[in-house]
């Protein structure tokens, strides 16, 4: 069996901050704002206290993986700036 199977890794039962992301702004276009604030405020507490990491222990928070991972997970940053701007930066005009 393959050791990235075996230590829990392969998108089993971890946060990944890409999609957390994804599942913000799905959550916000169809106007959840509730939900939406809620997955951005508990993702950027995590990406704060446990720093780049590629991904994160479901329960504790604790950063898995990686450190530090400069990747996609950078994206857990930009989760408070666009909980207080007005536009949707996702949108193509």
């Amino acid at each position: 069996m393959h050791r990235a199977f075996l230590n829990g890794c392969c998108w089993r039962s971890n946060v990944w901050i890409p999609v957390n992301y994804m599942i913000y702004h799905g959550l916000r276009y169809y106007e959840m704002y509730d939900w939406a604030s809620t997955v951005a405020h508990y993702t950027e507490k995590i990406v704060k206290e446990f720093g780049n990491r590629e991904y994160f222990n479901s329960e504790t928070g604790e950063g898995c993986g990686l450190d530090p991972f400069l990747g996609w997970s950078l994206l857990g940053h930009f989760m408070d700036f666009e909980e207080t701007s007005t536009g949707d930066i996702t949108l193509v005009e």
